[in-house]
C-alpha cells in the first residue's frame, strides 16, 4: 500500500489539469506558490475547461438540463475548482451579478422567479462571489425556508385535488398545500437551497444565522422529509394571470438514506455527500456515517479509491444538481482516470472532516 504522500504525488504526476489543481488547492499540504500558479494556468488553458467557460456566453436560462443553462455551466465550472478572480471568469459572470443586484429581483414573484433567483445565488456563491446583493437575497431565502423548517411540518400534499386542477394533470402528482408555497413560490427547503447554504462564506455565519441553517438541515434529515416525493407535487402559482400549475421539484433526497443505493439516485450520491459535509449536524447523522463507510468499501489495495463509474457520471446533456456533470478528467474512459477522480473526491471529503490521512 502506498503512503498518503505517495498517493498525492501520484495524483499530481498522472492527473489532468483539474485533478492537479484540486489536489494542490484542497488536499496538498503547503504547496509551492509556483506550482499552484502553474496548475491554475494549466486548468484555464485545458480544452475541456475552456469549453465550459465559453458556454457562459451562451447561457439563455437558469433552469433546465441543457448546456445553455446557468445551473449546469456554473455548476460544472465549480466542479473544476474555478473561483472568482480566475482568468476572465469575473467578466463573463458580470451579467449574472448585475441581474441578481437589479431592483426587480426584490419584487419578482412566483415559482419560476424564485427558482431563478435561488439558482443564480447557488452558483455565484459556489464560485466564490459574495456581493452585497447576493448576501441580501441569500439571507432572505434562508428566512423563507427557515419558516417551514422551524414549523416541522411535512404534511406537504393536499388530501384531494383542487377543483381547478386541469384534467390532464390529475392522477400524475398531488398538489402541494399553499401554506408551503406563498404567492406560488416554493418555501420548502430543496436541494438547491442546501447547495446555497453549503456555500455560505464563513463570515456570514453569525451565531443566529448558523442556528437557522442548522434548523433547515435538521428538518431535511428527518424521516418525514426524506419520505416526500422527489418532485414534491403541483404548485398553484397565483402570481400569474390566470393562475397556473407547475410541478415543484428537487426535494433534497439523500441517496441511501433508507439503505441500498438505487439506480435512480446513485448518480448524485457523491455530490450529496460533498454538499452535506458542510453542515455539522449532517456530519454526525447516521446517513452520513453510513455513506462514508460505503465509500470505503471501494478502497483498493494500494490505498486509493475506485468508486463505481455510475457514481461519477459525465453526460453530454444533464442536470448538474442530479450528478450529471461529475467528471474532472478530459479523458475518462480508463479505470485509472476514475481512480484518480475517486481518490481526490474522497480525500477532499476527509479533509473537510479533519480526517485527512496526511495529518
Amino acid at each position: 500500500m502506498t503512503t498518503p504522500r505517495e498517493t498525492l504525488e501520484w495524483l499530481l504526476e498522472t492527473g489532468g489539469p483539474a485533478v492537479r489543481w484540486l489536489t494542490l488547492t484542497s488536499v496538498y499540504p503547503d504547496p509551492a506558490p509556483r506550482a499552484v500558479d502553474a496548475a491554475q494556468q494549466a486548468l484555464l488553458n485545458a480544452p475541456h475547461v475552456r469549453l465550459w467557460l465559453d458556454r457562459i456566453d451562451g447561457v439563455t436560462q437558469f433552469h433546465n438540463s441543457g448546456n445553455n443553462c446557468l445551473e449546469n455551466v456554473a455548476g460544472k465550472l465549480a466542479e473544476f475548482g474555478l473561483r472568482r478572480g480566475m482568468g476572465d471568469l469575473d467578466v463573463r459572470l458580470a451579467p449574472f451579478r448585475a441581474w441578481i443586484a437589479h431592483p426587480d429581483r426584490a419584487t419578482d414573484r412566483g415559482m419560476m422567479a424564485e427558482l431563478n433567483r435561488v439558482l443564480c445565488l447557488v452558483h455565484l456563491l459556489r464560485l466564490g462571489y459574495n456581493d452585497d446583493a447576493i448576501r441580501e437575497h441569500a439571507l432572505a431565502r434562508l428566512e423563507t425556508i427557515h419558516r417551514v423548517a422551524a414549523s416541522g411540518r411535512c404534511d406537504v400534499l393536499l388530501p384531494e385535488d383542487p377543483a381547478d386542477l386541469p384534467k390532464a394533470y390529475r392522477g400524475r402528482h398531488r398538489v402541494v398545500d399553499p401554506w408551503f408555497t406563498p404567492g406560488g413560490a416554493c418555501a420548502l427547503p430543496d436541494v438547491h437551497d442546501l447547495h446555497m447554504l453549503a456555500a455560505f462564506p464563513e463570515d456570514w455565519l453569525t451565531a443566529p444565522l448558523a442556528k437557522m441553517v442548522d434548523t433547515v438541515v435538521q428538518y431535511v434529515l428527518t424521516e418525514e422529509y426524506q419520505a416526500l416525493p422527489r418532485g414534491f407535487g403541483y404548485v398553484r402559482d397565483d402570481s400569474l394571470s390566470p393562475p397556473r400549475y407547475y410541478v415543484l421539484g428537487w426535494n433534497a433526497a439523500l441517496p441511501g438514506y433508507r439503505g441500498a443505493l438505487e439506480r435512480s439516485n446513485q448518480e448524485y450520491f457523491v455530490l450529496s455527500l460533498e454538499m452535506m459535509v458542510a453542515f455539522p449536524t449532517a456530519r454526525s447523522h447516521r446517513w452520513f456515517r453510513e455513506s462514508l463507510a460505503r465509500l470505503d468499501e471501494h478502497r483498493i489495495d494500494r490505498g486509493s479509491w475506485l468508486l463505481p463509474r455510475a457514481w461519477l457520471p459525465e453526460k453530454s446533456v444533464a442536470y448538474w444538481v442530479a450528478g450529471g456533470h461529475m467528471g474532472l478528467e478530459q479523458y475518462r474512459r480508463s479505470k485509472a482516470a476514475i481512480e484518480r477522480e475517486s481518490t481526490l473526491r474522497v480525500l477532499r471529503l476527509l479533509q473537510r472532516l479533519g480526517r485527512s490521512p496526511l495529518r
